[in-house]
């Protein structure tokens, strides 16, 4: 009786282990049209300079870093995940280093990826589009039901630096 109830609990474990194992494919399967978002992004003008940097997707999770400069000793950075989970994928931001804020995503492809957040003050949206291999445009949106962006973001690939990815 003893080895009969073993036997059928390492039949369960297995059988949850690969449950398991597929739910964590689905979740990289899930990022894997953001691709084009990994490497180094730089967005440059008289008003001041924008980097991103995004890891490649994997383990279910794509990861970014910003850093802003607008004037001489005025510095803002941000940190972010993008991250599949069975209920969807979802973008955290976290500004200066503030706790976490939730994003769901409503559109993630190989020609962008779109974030809503209605009920949040400011963004309520956030948009990355690819523009060729080279370049990209993140739009950040204070209504989710309008097409014109409270401003965007024109980013240009960049070398990144060893080590940075």
């Amino acid at each position: 009786m003893i080895s009969r109830s073993w036997g059928w609990g390492a039949a369960s474990l297995a059988l949850l282990f690969l449950a398991g194992f597929r739910s964590a494919a689905a979740q990289e399967d899930a990022l894997a049209p953001l691709r084009w978002m990994s490497g180094c992004w730089l967005d440059q003008g008289p008003d001041g300079r924008s980097e991103e940097v995004w890891t490649t997707p994997g383990g279910g999770l794509l990861l970014g870093l910003s850093r802003s400069f607008s004037e001489p000793g005025r510095t803002a950075f941000e940190y972010m995940r993008v991250e599949a989970r069975p209920e969807g994928v979802t973008l955290y931001a976290s500004p200066g280093g503030a706790p976490p804020t939730a994003f769901t995503a409503v559109m993630v492809s190989e020609v962008g990826l779109r974030v809503e957040r209605p009920d949040h003050d400011f963004p309520r949206a956030i948009e990355y589009r690819p523009v060729g291999r080279d370049s990209l445009v993140a739009h950040v949106f204070g209504a989710v039901d309008t097409d014109e962006p409270a401003f965007s973001l024109r980013f240009a690939r960049v070398p990144c630096p060893v080590g940075s990815l």
